[in-house]
């Protein structure tokens, strides 16, 4: 993907992403509807994210910073939205677990990136599995350990892993569907061109 068109489809993304990831949280401050985490009527992390990490990658390829970037990015603005939705910057926004999802987000980039040389759909299903197992691991290690809901122990950790089973369902739906939607789309980017140049060539 051309690098100009890569980065307008991120910033596409980036927006889309960000909007879907305040709306719980607009809901959840508005009292509109019960978005309580842990009850039925909001999905809680069915959210496109994952999946945007994994496509930054794919779209930039060996442009690997301009795909980390895109995920700082990303992940600020949703953060920062979040906090400011909320009114509280510290807990939801710029919070102390920005290490672990951050940090989880970025290895999802550098996974997308091999997106970049060979994309089918055995390895981007693979890539995301690697993703979505590292980032429960070592963001639910990192609640464990800088959060006050359970006690330092090996229990509490298998506790923490335990509880956030529910939230991680709901992740690996989300990062199916959009994975998929975000998939179709790089493919059609790719494709259009291709198609135009045939035509052109047709025609003459």
């Amino acid at each position: 993907m051309k690098l100009n068109r890569a980065v307008l489809t991120a910033l596409a993304l980036t927006v889309f992403v960000v909007m879907l990831r305040v709306i719980p949280y607009l809901l959840l401050a508005s009292k509109s509807t019960d978005t309580t985490p842990g009850f039925a009527y909001y999905p809680w992390n069915f959210a496109p994210m994952s999946a945007a990490c994994l496509a930054f990658g794919g779209m930039f390829g060996n442009r690997r910073g301009y795909a980390y970037l895109a995920t700082v990015i990303m992940m600020f603005l949703c953060d920062l939205a979040t906090g400011w939705t909320m009114g509280n910057m510290a807990f939801f926004g710029l919070h102390v677990l920005i290490p672990f999802t951050w940090g989880c987000s970025l290895f999802n980039a550098w996974l997308g990136t091999s997106l970049y040389v060979r994309r089918t759909i055995p390895r981007a299903v693979s890539v995301a599995i690697i993703g979505e197992v590292v980032f429960f691991l070592v963001t639910n290690l990192g609640n464990w350990w800088l959060m006050p809901t359970h006690p330092l122990t090996f229990a509490g950790l298998i506790s923490t892993y335990i509880d956030a089973i529910p939230f991680y369902k709901n992740q690996l739906f989300g990062t199916a569907l959009y994975g998929a939607l975000f998939y179709g789309i790089a493919v059609m980017f790719e494709r259009v061109p291709a198609t135009a140049r045939t035509a052109l060539g047709t025609a003459e």
